[in-house]
Formats: C-alpha cells, sequence, structure tokens
C-alpha cells in the first residue's frame, strides 16, 4: 500500500513534470466509488486552469490550480500516477508497469500545454478522488488528518500527552491517520521494531524510554524513506522491511533477520503486524500474564506449541532436580491422605479423637507460613496427635 514515502513521490512526479502548465484536455471513466462527493464529469472544469503548486499531507496529495476546484487524491491500496511514455511507479505489492496508454484502471487522464498526458489508476477501487473549492488545507479530509511526521510533527511533550490521552494498542494508535497521518502498516511495524515496542503493547503502559525511541523512529524511518525516494532497494540493511514481505510463501515460512531472530506475525489492531521476539517483548500492567507466560515457556524451549514444550520443561525439571512450578503440579495443602498415621504427642490433656469418615491430618501436611490459619491448623494437629494417646 502507498504510505507516506510513495505518495510523496507521486506529488514530486506531478510537480517536477506539469508545474506551470495548463490543462487542455480532461478524459474520465465513470466510477460512483473512487469519485467521492464528484462526478467524473466534474473534471471537466479544469481544462483552462494552470497547476501553479502540489501540496500533501499524510497520504493525501492535492493539486493547487489558479482557479478552483482543486484535485484532492488518495492512492488507497493500489492507486497511482503515470505519466504517458514513462515507466510506471513500482511498490513492494504492485507495480504499474503498462505498455497501453490510458494505462490499466485508469480513472482520469489529464492533457497539459505541452501535449504531455498525466494519469491516475486505481486497480483495487480503494482510492479517492475529490475536487475541493477554497483552501484544501481546512477542509475534509485533509482538516481531519493528524500530525504529518515531515511537515508537522509535535514536540516530544506534546508527542507524549497525545499518548498518554488514548488506551490501546500501540500498533493501532499510529495507524489512526487522525494520530499520525501517513503511517501505514510497514512503517509502524518497522518503528515498533526499531524502537524495540511490542505492538500490542498498550499505550498507557508505554515507559518515558519507549516514547521517546517511539518518537525518533517516528521521524527517523519517515524522513530515511522519503530521501530514498521510496525505493526500499536503498532502505538501511538492518530494517525490518527487507524481512517482513515473506509471510505466507511456501520457500519462506521461516522468516528471520540477519542475527537469526525470528520474524513471527501476528493480528494487532485489525492488521497483520511483524514481530520480532527477541528484541520486542510485551510488559505491564495490562499485558495478560498467562498469555506472556506460555509465550516465555515456547521461546524458552524452541518447541511449536505449548503442549509440547510443558512436557520437554517438565521433563528436564525432574532430570535436573529442579522442579518448575509451571511444569509440575503441587499437591493442594490439607487434601485427604490415604492410610495417613497420625502420630502421638504426650499430652493428656486433651481428649479429641478423630470421628470415622472425617478428613485425618497428618503430620507433614500443614502449610509452614506464619499466617493465622496455618498457626490454627497447626493446632488442631497437635490437638488430634494429643488425643490418639
Amino acid at each position: 500500500m502507498p504510505e507516506l514515502p510513495a505518495v510523496e513521490r507521486a506529488r514530486k512526479l506531478i510537480h517536477e513534470n506539469f508545474l506551470g502548465k495548463t490543462i487542455t484536455q480532461v478524459v474520465t471513466i465513470e466510477d460512483a466509488i473512487v469519485y467521492h462527493e464528484c462526478q467524473n464529469t466534474h473534471f471537466e472544469e479544469l481544462v483552462g486552469k494552470k497547476l501553479v503548486d502540489t501540496g500533501r499531507r499524510g497520504k493525501i496529495f492535492y493539486l493547487l490550480m489558479d482557479e478552483g476546484p482543486n484535485p484532492v487524491l488518495h492512492l488507497g491500496m493500489t492507486g497511482s500516477v503515470r505519466i504517458k511514455g514513462e515507466p510506471g511507479l513500482e511498490y513492494m505489492d504492485f507495480s504499474t508497469e503498462d505498455d497501453n496508454w490510458p494505462p490499466k484502471y485508469w480513472k482520469f487522464v489529464i492533457r497539459f500545454d505541452d501535449d504531455r498526458e498525466l494519469a491516475f489508476t486505481d486497480a483495487r477501487r480503494l482510492g479517492r478522488i475529490r475536487l475541493v473549492d477554497g483552501d484544501v488545507l481546512i477542509q475534509p479530509p485533509i482538516s481531519e488528518l493528524g500530525f504529518d511526521p515531515i511537515l508537522s510533527m509535535p514536540t516530544l511533550e506534546l508527542f507524549s500527552d497525545l499518548i498518554a490521552r488514548r488506551n490501546c494498542p500501540i500498533k493501532a494508535l499510529l495507524l489512526d491517520q487522525s494520530f499520525s497521518a501517513g503511517v501505514g502498516n510497514w512503517i509502524a511495524d518497522e518503528i515498533l521494531y526499531q524502537a524495540r515496542v511490542h505492538p500490542a503493547q498498550r499505550t498507557n503502559t508505554l515507559t518515558p524510554a519507549e516514547i521517546k525511541a517511539l518518537y525518533e523512529q517516528t521521524q527517523f524511518i519517515i524522513k530515511t524513506a522519503v530521501k530514498f525516494n521510496a525505493d526500499g532497494n536503498q532502505f538501511p540493511v538492518d530494517w525490518l522491511y527487507h524481512f517482513r514481505w515473506g509471510r505466507g510463501r511456501k520457500k519462506d515460512r521461516g522468516v528471520e533477520m540477519p542475527d537469526g531472530s525470528s520474524v513471527v506475525f501476528e493480528t494487532v489492531g485489525g492488521r497483520t503486524s511483524a514481530i520480532v521476539p527477541s528484541v520486542q517483548k510485551l510488559h505491564g500492567a495490562n499485558t495478560s500474564e498467562k498469555s506472556a507466560i506460555k509465550k516465555e515457556i515456547v521461546e524458552d524451549t524452541g518447541e511449536a506449541s505449548l503442549r509440547s514444550a510443558l512436557k520437554k520443561r517438565t521433563k528436564s525439571a525432574v532430570t535436573d532436580g529442579d522442579v518448575n512450578d509451571a511444569a509440575v503440579k503441587r499437591p493442594k495443602t490439607g487434601s485427604r491422605i490415604k492410610d495417613a498415621k497420625p502420630v502421638i504427642v504426650d499430652d493428656p490433656t486433651l481428649d479429641i479423637r478423630p470421628k470415622r469418615g472425617k478428613r485425618v491430618i497428618a503430620e507433614g501436611n500443614v502449610n509452614n507460613d506464619d499466617s493465622g490459619v496455618a498457626r490454627r491448623r497447626s493446632a488442631r494437629v497437635a490437638a488430634a496427635n494429643g488425643k490418639q494417646r
């Protein structure tokens, strides 16, 4: 999916090739889904208008004309722009290469006064095309966006405050465009990996150090990706980006980082997340203790399932003589012990005998602690054993 760096690349492509040019022709195709709050025929109003600037906020970019209205564009999952006679843009999930013109899945083609043509394409129809009169920055959809990590990154103090207001998995917050405009799935995973934060970590359990790391990595990851014009081949070699795309491929069932650390895939915030468990660990009061223990047992033993991991840990504990509470279930204090014999205590003042069918309290079956319950239980044992005499 085109995220902020890819959208910035599309904006720059238009800016560098058509700035100052006048539109001489517009051809559109009807699509009631992609054209949002306008019809394709409304684009005919752009004829005779000059492109005076371009801009972007998050994943949305726009074309400013010398007279309104102004096209506001969102690429969605598979949207892109093409210039006639030039190669299509490449994305990790898809390519826009096409020898035909107009290209496949085109929605509009604009011809400028230098006879060059610009096309907008969208295979899955999840993109959006709008025409907005007036200042596009103070109207939806741009007015509904959060901070842009390139254009309007808040201070660390404000960033921390924005996180503190929420109580949700940090991955879900990063993907919320009303919080951080432009962050998509792979960028969120990269930020969390580089910051050493688990995507399911609740925002209200993040430490100040983790928040600072998230703040710094959000800027670094996006600025670096923009610097390399969204070309993943030029991204730093230690980025998770290079190893997160193998899920589902038979030859890549076991995905690993260069240092051998495993990459696992879990659904967090409704999206598939690439995680490196060796450095991204859950913590805090809101973390499910049971799930954390299970995960730790599986990782420690190297087994694929909790059942086989518990068997391995139990066997190891018995062999080594170090019985682990998580592996071996201990008998409950005060439970019936078959054939237990009372211990005789020399105390003639006691005249209490255990009745038939009642529980016999035997020596060694009293929890040796300092609680009142333990002291009263000890007294009953002494009394019972004394009467046996």
